[in-house]
C-alpha cells in the first residue's frame, strides 16, 4: 500500500507492485473508478490541491487529476555528472511546492515548483556516509512544516537522524537521537515529531522537538538549540495486565491531534490518538489485514492495506467509531480463459461463490457481459467456436451443452444402461475452426456440432469408448485410453483404430498433416507421429509425472503441460514440440491451465493467479527412445447420423457487470469489531547531537517524459457515462492486471501484483 487520501471528491487508494493501481471511492464506500498504470511504480505521493503527485521507484514524478488522467510527468532524479537516474524514497508537498528524497551516489532532496520544474537539489550525504554493513535498509520521512523540510533518516540499530532543510535548499544541522529509533514524522505548529520504537523492546516512542526562534530566521549567527518538549513511550494493556510492546505502522494527524497505527508482536492492531502536548486521548482495537496505511479523508481517519483478499479499507470518524470497511478488487481463482475474435471469455470463482463466474471482455476491454454460474452447478469445460461460447455444465452428475450466448441449453439423451458391460466413460467438450464436439457422460456416442441447434451422432463400436476428440479439417479425432480413433471426412461407415501397444494415451493433436498421439509408458513420455497405418515414428520427450495432463495445439506447435505438487509447491512442465520436430522445456512455479500463444521467445499461459508471461527455456533433447512401442492399424464401423438434442433455456444466470464487481471485488469487511483500549505512558529520557553539516547544491537535469495513460479497469455510469450502457471498462490488452492479475515468471521465480 502506497498512499491514501482524498483526490477531489473521493477517497483515493493508491497501491503498487508491478505496476500502479489507482483506486477512486465515494464518501459512503461506493467504489467509483479503477486505473491501472503499467508504466511505472509508485513509492510515494502527495496531493497538491485536487491533483496527485506520484513518486516512482526511478524518480519519476506523475501528475495525474482527480479522474486519474496523467497530466505530466517528469524524470527529477538525473545529475548532470550521472550516466542514469536514481531511486524514489519519499516525497511530500509544503507551500504548493513538491520535495523529493531520492537516492543516487548519495541522498538527495530536491524541490520542484507547480508544473513539476526544478527548484533546486542539494546533496545531504554521500554514499561513503553510510555505514557498510546494515541490518535492514534505512527508513526515511519527510517532514513539511511552515519554514522548510525536516528529513528522518533511521539505520535501526545504528542512528537516527534528522536533518532541517530550508525552503531556498540550504541545510541548517542535523539532530542526532540517542534513544528512539525514529519511523515516522509529523510537525504541528512549530514543534516537530519523531515516532518510532524505544529500548530492546521496541516500545513505542514519541519525541517532539522544538528550534528556538531566532535559529530558524538567522543564518548561524548564533549555536542553534533544540528543546525536547516530549519523550514518551506508550504500552497497551492487554488482558493479564501485560503491557504489550507497540510498533508503528503509520501516522497521521488530524485536527492538531496525531494518529498512529501500531502493531503488536502477535499480531494485533491498534489505532492510538494522542495529543500534541504528548498526552493519550483514546485507543481502539480491529483487526487490520495486511500492513496498514494512514490517512485523512472529510476529516475522517482511513486505513488502507492490500491482503490475499484484496485492497481493505476502513473507514472511521474523528473520535475513532467505525463507520464502513470494504474490501475492494478481491482476489479470484481463474479456471479458463478463452480468446476469440470478438474479446476474451473468462471463467473464474471467488471464496463468496465457488460456483463461479462467467465473463466476457469486447476487445476494447468493456466487461459487455457476465454471467453467475448457479449454486450447485459446475462447467466442467469451456469452449469459443465461431464465436460463440459453448460450456459443458453438470449438475449432480448429469450433464448439458449450453451455448452461453444465446441462452440456450442442450439436453443430453437418456443414458443407456445396462446394455452391455463396456464403461462408456466420461464426457468432453472440445473445439476447433472445424469444429465442436461434445460426448455427455455415461454415453457412448461423442456429438459433432454442424451448425446451432444441428447435431450429429458419431456412434463407435461398445468396445471402444472415447474419451477426448477433436475436429481438424475434414476428419475427426478421438482417443481412448490405449487408442485413437481417426474418421476421414469422406468415409462416414468405418474409420481406422490405431492401437497403441505398451503404453496409455494421453492426447491428441493433427500437425503438418500427421496425427501425433502422447503416450504414458512406464513413467516416460514418448510421441508417436502417425501417417498412415504402415508409416509412424516414436520418440522419447521426457519423463516424470503425467497424471495432471493437458495436450494442444497452439498456432503451428504442440504444447504438453504437466502439473505436479511436491514439498508444499505447484509446479509444471511446459514442452513445445516444434514442427521441425525440435523440443523446448521449461519448468515453473505454479500451476499452470493453459497455454494463450507461444512464439519462439516467450509464452502467454495462465493459471489459477493469473495470465502468465513465460520465458527462458531450453532447448531439450531427449535422452533415450521409445522404441518398445508398437501401433497397430485396423478399420472398425461406425456411423454418422442426425441427432436431435432437446433443448431448454440456459442455466448460467444473466447479470450486469455491476452486479458481478459488487459481488467478489466489492464487499463490506464482515465481523469487525472495534473495541477500546486501555494504554499507559511513562517518560524516557532522550539526549541530543546537534550537529552542524553543510549540504551541497548540485545540477539536476529534470527531463520530460511520455507516460502511457491509465487503462481504466472499472467506472461507474455516474463516473464516465459516455463509455457505453454498463459503465464497466476494462483494458482488453491487459485485463489479466487486476481482474486476472498479471504474473511474471522465468525459471520459477515469480513476481506477482
Amino acid at each position: 500500500m502506497v498512499w491514501v487520501g482524498p483526490l477531489g471528491d473521493n477517497l483515493a487508494v493508491l497501491t503498487s507492485g508491478l505496476g500502479t493501481l489507482l483506486a477512486l471511492i465515494s464518501p459512503d464506500g461506493t467504489l467509483k473508478k479503477v486505473v491501472s498504470y503499467r508504466d511505472f511504480i509508485a513509492v510515494d505521493a502527495v496531493t497538491i490541491g485536487d491533483n496527485l503527485y506520484v513518486l516512482t521507484m526511478d524518480t519519476r514524478i506523475i501528475e495525474i487529476n482527480r479522474t486519474g488522467d496523467i497530466v505530466r510527468a517528469v524524470y527529477a532524479g538525473f545529475l548532470e555528472t550521472s550516466d542514469g537516474g536514481g531511486i524514489g524514497i519519499k516525497i511530500a508537498s509544503s507551500d504548493r511546492s513538491l520535495y523529493m528524497l531520492w537516492f543516487g551516489d548519495g541522498l538527495y532532496l530536491s524541490k520542484l515548483r507547480p508544473g513539476l520544474t526544478l527548484d533546486w537539489t542539494v546533496r545531504l550525504q554521500d554514499r561513503s556516509e553510510f555505514p557498510p554493513v546494515i541490518l535492514e535498509r534505512p527508513k526515511f520521512d519527510l517532514i513539511p512544516s511552515s519554514v522548510g523540510i525536516y528529513i528522518l533518516e533511521s539505520i535501526l540499530g545504528i542512528s537516527t537522524n534528522l536533518f532541517r532543510v530550508t525552503a531556498d535548499g540550504g541545510v541548517q544541522e542535523k539532530v542526532v537521537f540517542q534513544n528512539i529509533n525514529g519511523i515516522h514524522g509529523a510537525a504541528i505548529g512549530d514543534s516537530i515529531y519523531v515516532v518510532g520504537t524505544v529500548g530492546g523492546e521496541s516500545t513505542l516512542g514519541v519525541v517532539a522537538l522544538q528550534w528556538n526562534d531566532i535559529s530558524l530566521y538567522v543564518n548561524y549567527t548564533i549555536p542553534v538549540s533544540v528543546d525536547v518538549k516530549i519523550s514518551r513511550e506508550y504500552f497497551a494493556k492487554t488482558s493479564g495486565e501485560v503491557h504489550a510492546a507497540l510498533t508503528p505502522e503509520s501516522l497521521t494527524v488530524l485536527e492538531r491531534n496525531i494518529l498512529i497505527l501500531v502493531r503488536e508482536e502477535n499480531g494485533n492492531s491498534h489505532l492510538l490518538k494522542i495529543s500534541k502536548d504528548g498526552k493519550f486521548l483514546k485507543g481502539i482495537s480491529l483487526q487490520i489485514d495486511g500492513s496498514g496505511k494512514l490517512g485523512n479523508y472529510k476529516d475522517n481517519v482511513v486505513i488502507a492495506s492490500t491482503s490475499g483478499n484484496g485492497i481493505n479499507v476502513y473507514l472511521l470518524s474523528g473520535d475513532m467509531g467505525l463507520k464502513w470497511a470494504k474490501t475492494f478488487m478481491r482476489s479470484v481463482i481463474v479456471e479458463k480463459v478463452l480468446p476469440g475474435k470478438s474479446g476474451y471469455w473468462i471463467h473464474l470463482k471467488t471464496e463468496e461463490w465457488p460456483w463461479g463466474y462467467v465473463l466476457h471482455y469486447s476487445p476494447l476491454g468493456t466487461v459487455d457481459d457476465a454471467f453467475r454460474v448457479p449454486e450447485g452447478r459446475s462447467i466442467e469445460e469451456m469452449v469459443v467456436y465461431r464465436d460463440r461460447l459453448y460450456a459443458l455444465v453438470s449438475n449432480n452428475g448429469s450433464e448439458i451443452l449450453e451455448d452461453v450466448t444465446e441462452g440456450i441449453s442442450y439436453l443430453a439423451p437418456n443414458a443407456e444402461k445396462g446394455l452391455d458391460s463396456h464403461p462408456a466413460g466420461g464426457g468432453f467438450l472440445s473445439s476447433t475452426k472445424d469444429g465442436l464436439l461434445v460426448k455427455f457422460s455415461g454415453l457412448y456416442s461423442p456429438y459433432l456440432l454442424v451448425s446451432p441447434g444441428d447435431f450429429k451422432e458419431v456412434v463407435i463400436p461398445r468396445n471402444s469408448p472415447v474419451r477426448g476428440g477433436l475436429v481438424e479439417g475434414n476428419r475427426m479425432v478421438f482417443w481412448g485410453s490405449g487408442y485413437i480413433i481417426v474418421i476421414d471426412g469422406g468415409q462416414s461407415n468405418t474409420a481406422t483404430k490405431y492401437s497403441v501397444l505398451g503404453g496409455m494415451v494421453l492426447g491428441a493433436a493433427p500437425l503438418g498433416g500427421a496425427i501425433n498421439v502422447l503416450v504414458n509408458s512406464g513413467g516416460m513420455l514418448c510421441l508417436a507421429t502417425i501417417q498412415s497405418t504402415d508409416s509412424y515414428e516414436i520418440r522419447a520427450l521426457d519423463s516424470g509425472p503425467t497424471s495432471d495432463t493437458n495436450f494442444m495445439k497452439v498456432s503451428d506447435e504442440l504444447v504438453f503441460l504437466s502439473r505436479w505438487h511436491d514439498l508444499g509447491h505447484n509446479n509444471t512442465k511446459i514442452l513445445i514440440i516444434s514442427k521441425n520436430s525440435s523440443v523446448r522445456k521449461i519448468i515453473v512455479d505454479g500451476r499452470i491451465l493453459g497455454i494463450l500463444g507461444a512464439n519462439r521467445s516467450v509464452i502467454i499461459a495462465y493459471g489459477e493467479n493469473g495470465v502468465l508471461r513465460i520465458w527462458g527455456w531450453e532447448e531439450f533433447q531427449p535422452f533415450s527412445e521409445c522404441n518398445w512401442l508398437r501401433i497397430s492399424g485396423d478399420s472398425i464401423g461406425v456411423q454418422i447420423r442426425d441427432a436431435r438434442l432437446r433443448t431448454s433455456s440456459g442455466v448460467l444466470q444473466h447479470i450486469s457487470p455491476e452486479e458481478f464487481y459488487r459481488d467478489p471485488y466489492y464487499r463490506d469487511i464482515e465481523n469487525v469489531t472495534v473495541k477500546a483500549i486501555e494504554v499507559t505512558n511513562k517518560d524516557f529520557k532522550e539526549k541530543l547531537n546537534v550537529l552542524s553539516v553543510n549540504g551541497t547544491k548540485v545540477n539536476a537535469v529534470p527531463v520530460s517524459v511520455e507516460i502511457q495513460r491509465g487503462n481504466v479497469l472499472y467506472t461507474t455510469k455516474e463516473e464516465n457515462p459516455e463509455k457505453g450502457t454498463n459503465g464497466i471498462c476494462g483494458p482488453g490488452s491487459v485485463l489479466f492486471f487486476m481482474i486476472i492479475p498479471l504474473v511474471y515468471l522465468s525459471r520459477g521465480t515469480r513476481e506477482t501484483f
